[in-house]
């Protein structure tokens, strides 16, 4: 089985999530981080790669839906389904 790690940027879910990537690359597929902050339009870094799985940066779950969707993580449908909750 293996995972997508999501977390935000506002504590430590960076360094949790880019440490199981290094350790555990077999079972966590990628991990997405919520950017937080007062800024109203924050600066959104670009993806990186760690073991060859991408660390995605989001500032919207509508956005993080549509990159899981590229990514092969998830079908329209989906999609759909966050855009329908946001």
């Amino acid at each position: 089985m293996q995972y997508v790690y999501v977390g935000d940027t506002g504590e430590k879910d960076q360094e949790a999530g880019e440490m199981m990537l290094r350790e555990y690359p077999e079972v966590v597929k990628a991990v997405f981080l919520h950017v937080v902050s007062e800024d109203s339009d924050p600066r959104i870094p670009p993806p990186i790669l760690i073991n060859g799985r991408p660390v995605i940066f989001f500032r919207t779950y509508v956005g993080a839906a549509a990159r899981a969707m590229q990514l092969g993580f998830i079908n329209e449908d989906a999609v759909k389904r966050v855009v329908k909750a946001a």
